[in-house]
């Protein structure tokens, strides 16, 4: 009797995840409510996705890769890898400093609290932001032609010195201890040691503060309060307490453009302490302390740089960065959240706005995608991860990932967030987006 009663449970628990399996939908119906062309293979697209009891606002962005003067671009808030910046303001920036124009843009990777780097592996146009992976985070990939990779990447940096010798790099742009070998090029500043203006602008208007407070009390004072004075002053100070100030440093001008899967021939121009400028297609190496003699180059030497894939090791990279998690697998749309470490509840199953970015399985097609937040008011809700998967995967994607999202998802073309009628030039300081560049 028990036998049969343990069969028919079973029975009864098989059905009943059958029932459930069916009732997950492997496509939602859609509806496109606006579509405007931005450009020859570029539109953008809201669509109402969804059934009777539950519908999503999607925002699209579609890209047709066959057009080279197309370019998906990472952008860094400021150049820099501690800056943030609202997305409208990243994409201005970006224009004035590159080739051609950003035509719409969506928030990207995220981003460390306090520190405001981004976290997983970032790079633009071939140089490294970040280096060091996280987890088993997924990272999205452009090769020279823009086209897409999506897979759990970790990069390697290294440098090969004249002797036969290899370094291998700590981190780039940024240094966490004393022992560590880092490599700062651009996206770490002009110069090294780096100071945050901001952070000197903050300590100049608290100290301006006081000093007037204290010539109101005192109502004398031998000396005029100059901002510039204070500012090179505090420059300096910061500069001198830093640690990288008293490490020694090589300055190395690239001889050809970098990216990742490249050799890049190096020529070291300087070795020295203290402070070190970064100009264009050149790079700081600061050594860590107890670092073995046959490790340092001499001046005049030529170098080798490399930055490798553990995976699609062929193929040169120019633009990447790093999210979590994949939604959408060889056309199984199944986010998979917890097999890249990420076990929060509120992250995969709350109904919040979201961003997503994926391609077709000929990799012509490129989708950058936002969903609105819950609105009664409009009758839309914001989707899970599960949600998230499908979505992608109703739209056309054979390969998917999800990106920041939240209070960071926002959708930027023509200076406005499509995602606020109502405030269009309002968004959240973000560290990366991901855009598309109209080359001329």
């Amino acid at each position: 009797m028990r036998i049969l009663f343990l069969l028919y449970f079973c029975f009864l628990m098989l059905t009943a995840s059958i029932e459930v399996e069916a009732q997950v939908p492997l496509a939602y119906k859609h509806n496109i409510e606006s579509e405007i062309s931005l450009a020859d293979g570029l539109s953008y697209k809201k669509i109402m996705m969804g059934n009777q009891k539950t519908k999503f606002a999607v925002h699209v962005i579609e890209v047709n890769l066959l057009n080279h003067l197309l370019v998906p671009t990472v952008l860094k808030a400021g150049s820099h890898t501690l800056e943030l910046a609202k997305l409208h303001d990243i994409i201005t920036h970006t224009d004035s400093i590159t080739e051609g124009k950003i035509l719409g843009a969506i928030n990207g990777s995220f981003w460390r609290a306090y520190t405001n780097n981004p976290i997983g592996a970032c790079f633009i146009d071939g140089e490294i932001v970040e280096l060091n992976p996280y987890k088993q985070w997924s990272g999205i990939y452009f090769d020279s032609l823009s086209k897409p990779y999506i897979d759990n990447f970790k990069i390697t940096g290294k440098i090969e010195l004249k002797n036969g010798n290899e370094i291998i790099l700590n981190r780039v742009n940024r240094r966490r201890d004393s022992l560590e070998i880092v490599l700062y090029n651009k996206y770490g500043g002009t110069e090294v040691p780096h100071v945050q203006k901001q952070k000197i602008e903050d300590e100049i208007a608290t100290r301006m503060a006081v000093a007037m407070n204290e010539m109101f009390e005192n109502d004398s004072t031998e000396f005029d309060i100059d901002p510039e004075t204070l500012r090179q002053e505090l420059l300096t100070e910061k500069r001198s307490n830093s640690l990288e100030n008293s490490l020694i440093k090589c300055k190395l001008k690239y001889l050809s453009h970098p990216a990742i899967n490249k050799s890049i021939k190096c020529v070291v121009m300087a070795i020295d302490t203290g402070l070190m400028a970064i100009d264009t297609m050149s790079a700081v190496l600061s050594y860590g302390i107890n670092i073995p003699y046959d490790l340092f180059p001499t001046l005049g030497d030529t170098l080798t740089l490399s930055y490798t894939t553990d995976v699609q090791t062929k193929v040169q990279f120019r633009n990447g960065l790093t999210a979590t998690p994949r939604l959408v697998r060889e056309g199984k749309a199944q986010h998979e959240a917890l097999k890249e470490g990420s076990k929060g509840k509120r992250f995969i199953n709350r109904a919040l706005s979201r961003t997503a970015v994926g391609y077709s399985k000929d990799k012509t097609k490129l989708y950058l995608v936002t969903v609105q937040t819950t609105s009664r008011s409009n009758f839309v809700k914001g989707a899970n991860l599960a949600n998230m998967a499908i979505i992608m995967k109703s739209l056309g994607c054979y390969e998917a990932m999800n990106l920041d999202g939240g209070g960071s998802t926002v959708m930027v073309i023509d200076g406005k967030n499509v995602m606020s009628t109502l405030r269009p030039d309002a968004s959240r300081r973000i560290s990366v987006g991901l855009g598309v560049r109209l080359l001329p």
